[in-house]
């Protein structure tokens, strides 16, 4: 008979009492430790972040800046270089120089640098600096004109080519440097004569360089003269005649100049008082 962990035995010599040993019960696995699954876990979370970095699928950047905006740390600003490209830094902008380039007769080819750029009347853009930009101006039936320019010099080149062969008839482009003008004062231009940059409705011109294309004849004696003369006229906001000053001529109000080919190889200055 067994009673619990007791068994009893009957039998002809007597009952015997035998007691067991209570029966070993297999052991309950231990509940996992709660610090134990934290570390675990952030063991994952540092190994995803680091994999995130290191193939740029996080802004570190971004996320610092918003965590210093969120505390009210103003965000540092990385120092600009001042040293130039060859030293590391950032390369300054590029500057463009705009060159105007007229001649007589027009359409000759401009070669800048060994490069043609168009013919005349042409509009080059070039690299701004010190550098001297070797320029050429040619075209059939006459002489070249070559020359140097840089940012430094005025940003128009006339190139007045000489005939090869012998002619009664030549075309001159003058350049006229018009100074700034008081304020109310205008200067026009009172003739027929082509100018570049053209004039204002009314033939107002502006300061800076004026380019003026005369035409020549030559008499029977060897002496040239302009077809049309060249005439301009000034006048104060209140219509009083203004003073003009054209190279060495002055006049009141208006100046007739005597021009010859010749002088087409100088700019002449212009001043209003």
């Amino acid at each position: 008979v067994e009673t619990g962990h007791t068994r009893i035995m009957a039998g002809g010599g007597g009952v015997v009492r035998v007691d067991e040993g209570a029966r070993q019960q297999p052991k309950a696995r231990p509940a996992p430790s709660r610090f134990g699954g934290f570390i675990i876990a952030l063991l994952v979370l540092i190994s995803a972040a680091a994999i995130a970095v290191a193939f740029d699928l996080v802004d570190v950047r971004a996320l610092v800046a918003r965590a210093r905006g969120l505390t009210g740390a103003a965000p540092a600003e990385a120092p600009v270089s001042a040293e130039p490209a060859a030293k590391g830094g950032a390369p300054a902008p590029a500057t463009l120089a705009e060159l105007r380039i007229v001649s007589a007769p027009s359409g000759a080819l401009v070669t800048v640098d060994g490069e043609p750029r168009g013919r005349t009347p042409a509009v080059v853009l070039l690299p701004g600096g010190a550098a001297q930009h070797a320029v050429t101006v040619a075209l059939d039936g006459w002489g070249e004109w070559r020359g140097t320019w840089k940012a430094s010099d005025p940003a128009v080149i006339v190139a007045n080519l000489a005939p090869l062969a012998a002619s009664d008839s030549l075309v001159r482009v003058f350049a006229l440097d018009v100074g700034d003008l008081p304020r109310g004062t205008s200067l026009r231009l009172r003739s027929k004569l082509r100018a570049e940059p053209a004039p204002g409705t009314d033939g107002a011109l502006h300061s800076g360089t004026v380019c003026v294309e005369i035409p020549f004849t030559r008499a029977p004696g060897g002496t040239w003269s302009p077809a049309d003369a060249l005439v301009l006229v000034a006048a104060h906001a209140d219509g009083t005649l203004a003073e003009i000053e054209f190279g060495v001529t002055r006049g009141k109000g208006e100046v007739r100049p005597t021009l010859l080919p010749d002088d087409a190889g100088t700019r002449i200055r212009v001043r209003v008082h």
